[in-house]
């Protein structure tokens, strides 16, 4: 379950003026789900779309398992919010383990050195290719996979068509034209707005499958959180969540730290602080995010965030203690003075810290926003994290007023680079 407190705002925004964002946040979610047709696209891939046949998904999985069957090494090449969806979920769940096969990700970013250090890992390795990409048009990866494609066709012939697997939106691009033209198996991004964003897209759970996760369960969990996400009122946790950020806001308080304390979510707290920026930071709406790791980034943001004339708040996402019962060491002598915390467990001295954080912060009147996930984090569980993340940065930028999707700037950009590259 997760659950948002809002207890530690009061210092800077009261009571009244976050439920004066209610209507607000209602009409959000209402042109997120798509009802008043009036007020432009339906967005609803996070609201009434979210659903999957249960032979697409049982295919989704066996074509995982075709790949994993085949390879010591999945090449993963892509770009965009799925992509980094993706490896934050595989981190969060594998923590420093490898999963068996490998996967490698790759392909978004044209860096000379770093594709060196790809091929070789894959030198004399059986390896296969999942490209998910969130436009089909994205160059790096275009130019990672035609390199791939190169290898494979001279190591295994006409058998390399079984090993690439190509993840991109239906239509008119690239990476879809090369997989009807080639015969590679591809999966297409659901129609709706903000769905090849998705790390809950088909050909994201396609890549994560091939990292040995569930993708049944991922799913189930994510339609889970669905459900709670969709009640219309204050205590749904995304609706406080959106609320308490806007009454922020209208403070003046536009930049969010988003901490996040367990190392293996690093990967997530960058991924869910892109989507917040990404869906927020348009029309002169939203906030714009930053991850922090705690305990180790705090000395390089704790002049920052305890200076009062910095505007910005604090999102804390504190996951479910380990049952790892890994305590202090006990030692005869005490050099390093830590003896105090003898047989203390690891889960203590990290709760124990962070709640000095949040007793400090709120003390220096910095608003602190605290997520909980309070169960593990089994597939189910991450599912609907993943969910959270995607619908609440979603519907706090709709409440803010800016358009979540929106993508004008970032096409003409990408457009000016095609053209200086001689890619029209």
């Amino acid at each position: 379950m997760i659950s948002v407190d809002i207890s530690n705002v009061w210092c800077r925004v009261s009571l009244p003026e976050v439920l004066g964002n209610e209507q607000t946040v209602a009409q959000a979610h209402q042109l997120l789900a798509g009802i008043d047709w009036k007020q432009g696209e339906s967005y609803g891939w996070l609201t009434r779309s979210l659903a999957m046949r249960r032979d697409t998904l049982e295919q989704l999985q066996a074509a995982a398992e075709k790949l994993r069957s085949q390879s010591r090494v999945i090449v993963v090449l892509g770009s965009g919010a799925a992509y980094a969806g993706v490896r934050a979920a595989i981190r969060l769940s594998m923590g420093r383990l490898s999963p068996v096969p490998r996967l490698l990700f790759a392909g978004e970013h044209p860096s000379p050195d770093d594709w060196a250090d790809v091929l070789t890992a894959l030198d004399g390795v059986d390896f296969s290719v999942i490209a998910l990409c969130e436009t089909g048009n994205e160059i790096p990866p275009l130019i990672a996979l035609r390199s791939l494609r190169w290898i494979m066709d001279k190591r295994y012939g006409a058998g390399m068509k079984e090993r690439i697997v190509i993840c991109a939106p239906a239509g008119s691009n690239a990476m879809a034209n090369l997989a009807e033209t080639e015969g590679y198996a591809f999966w297409s991004a659901p129609q709706e707005t903000g769905a090849p964003k998705s790390a809950l897209q088909p050909g994201a759970l396609l890549t994560l499958a091939a990292a040995g996760r569930s993708a049944d369960l991922l799913w189930q969990g994510a339609l889970s959180q669905l459900e709670l996400c969709d009640e219309r009122t204050m205590e749904n946790p995304a609706w406080m969540m959106a609320a308490a950020e806007t009454a922020l806001q209208k403070k003046g308080m536009r930049r969010a730290l988003l901490c996040t304390p367990e190392p293996a979510a690093a990967e997530l707290g960058r991924w869910w602080s892109h989507l917040i920026t990404s869906c927020g930071c348009k029309n002169g709406g939203g906030a714009w995010a930053d991850a922090v790791r705690m305990p180790e980034e705090l000395p390089l943001i704790a002049e920052s965030l305890l200076d009062p004339r910095q505007m910005q708040y604090l999102t804390m996402l504190r996951l479910q203690p380990s049952a790892k019962n890994t305590a202090v060491e006990m030692a005869w002598r005490d050099p390093d003075r830590i003896s105090a915390l003898t047989g203390l467990t690891l889960s203590s001295v990290s709760e124990t810290m962070l709640d000095t954080v949040a007793e400090t912060v709120f003390g220096a009147n910095v608003p602190l926003i605290a997520v909980r996930c309070e169960e593990d984090l089994t597939d189910d569980k991450i599912g609907e994290l993943l969910y959270f993340a995607e619908f609440s940065a979603a519907l706090s930028a709709k409440t803010a007023g800016a358009d979540p999707y929106a993508q004008a700037e970032t096409r003409s950009l990408f457009r000016a680079i095609d053209h200086r590259l001689g890619r029209e």
